[in-house]
């Protein structure tokens, strides 16, 4: 057996153990996310909150990646480590879902919301940063290790689906306190990061584009907000039944799983901003469509489009980090693009409740709007991608 035998299989051995413990943080993050997106503002509903009062709790929940993200990116660029704060704020999000149930007033919700957008939000880049550090040095393939999130948001979705057919409201808040318990495991597992790469060029400072980049992704990302806050209860009021409604959240999860699984051929043929370019079409076809119809049949058809909307988008977002940013500054630029996205859907969710009250679907129509201006943004983008290799 040759000399060198040992050491590669050793190396296998540590590849193949990362992959599957970032696997693992994927699919805890997602299952939770899986559950809370679709079903936590159904047990706010069943609370007795109104669709404003849930707006400004989704709203404030989300808001808080703009001040949590970039904080904790810093942070862990600075510390050269993820697993440390990403386990305390696992267990600060798990003591957040224990609260909840405690609230007796929208403003103790609030503040309990302050506190799980705070610790929750940032887990997604800090494990986006680890997994792209690895993916640089060919390890691994990023979209493979995402999908598996992707996956448990779907069993998630239809965990929620089943138990609102079966069982009570009071169970979806059972069920996010155990899978926080579990994303807390996860943490704990999280495997260390690989040496930083030399930097490309010295200090880089932030670029035109790097601003309208995060514009733009803000705009896409804020145009699911309707979706987000009241797609369930659009459908239940539509006398759409419960099972169907997790089926059309797994089928969107689905398409995005089949665009995750060709990342890198999608990233080779379209680029950072044609990714972008077809996230916000996606929104042009998806918002209208969704306005218009309350037909289940049609739906499953109209769910394929979070492909676009969303895995587009994230895909494309993860490429001009791969593509513009160095190893010294992954976790910060990841959380910035998580930031952005806080804001933009965090100011949309103030609004989403009002809108929805007011305009019932037809809210679909504003999020339209947004993804037209995140089309703008695209182009732009793309633009000062010819003019930096020109």
């Amino acid at each position: 057996m040759p000399d060198h035998w040992p050491v590669a299989a050793a190396r296998v051995r540590c590849r193949v153990l990362a992959k599957t413990r970032i696997a693992l943080a994927f699919a805890a993050i997602f299952f939770a996310l899986g559950m809370h997106m679709p079903y936590f503002p159904v047990w706010l509903k069943s609370q007795g909150y109104t669709a404003g009062a849930i707006g400004i709790v989704l709203g404030t929940i989300t808001w808080m990646r703009v001040a949590a993200n970039p904080l904790v990116g810093r942070l862990s660029d600075r510390l050269g480590s993820v697993k440390s704060p990403a386990t305390v704020l696992s267990l600060l999000a798990a003591s957040a879902y224990g609260l909840f149930g405690l609230t007796n007033s929208l403003w103790q919700l609030v503040g309990v919301g302050v506190l799980l957008g705070l610790s929750f939000s940032p887990l997604v880049p800090l494990t986006d940063s680890v997994a792209l550090r690895l993916g640089r040095g060919g390890a691994i393939n990023y979209g493979h290790l995402r999908l598996v999130g992707s996956a448990a948001f779907i069993v998630a979705s239809n965990v929620g689906g089943w138990l609102l057919e079966h069982g009570e409201e009071r169970d979806v808040l059972s069920a996010l306190r155990l899978a926080l318990v579990v994303v807390v495991f996860a943490m704990l597992l999280m495997p260390r990061q690989p040496p930083r790469a030399r930097a490309r060029g010295g200090r880089q400072p932030p670029k035109r584009s790097h601003v309208r980049f995060l514009v733009t992704t803000g705009l896409l990302h804020a145009s699911h907000a309707v979706l987000y806050a009241f797609g369930t209860a659009h459908w239940r009021a539509h006398d759409v039944p419960a099972t169907t409604i997790g089926h059309l959240w797994s089928l969107g999860v689905l398409a995005e799983i089949v665009l995750f699984a060709s990342s890198a051929r999608a990233q080779r043929s379209f680029g950072a901003a044609g990714l972008l370019s077809l996230a916000a079409v996606g929104g042009l076809l998806r918002w209208p469509l969704l306005a218009l119809t309350t037909s289940a049949s049609l739906l499953y058809g109209v769910q394929l489009l979070h492909a676009l909307t969303f895995g587009a988008l994230h895909l494309g977002a993860i490429a001009y980090v791969q593509e513009r940013v160095d190893d010294s500054a992954t976790a910060t630029v990841t959380s910035l693009y998580a930031a952005s996205s806080g804001v933009g859907a965090g100011l949309t969710m103030l609004v989403a409740g009002p809108l929805y009250e007011s305009l019932g679907g037809s809210a679909f129509f504003v999020m339209a709007g947004l993804s037209t201006l995140g089309l703008v943004g695209a182009r732009l983008v793309a633009r000062d991608d010819d003019t930096d290799t020109a």
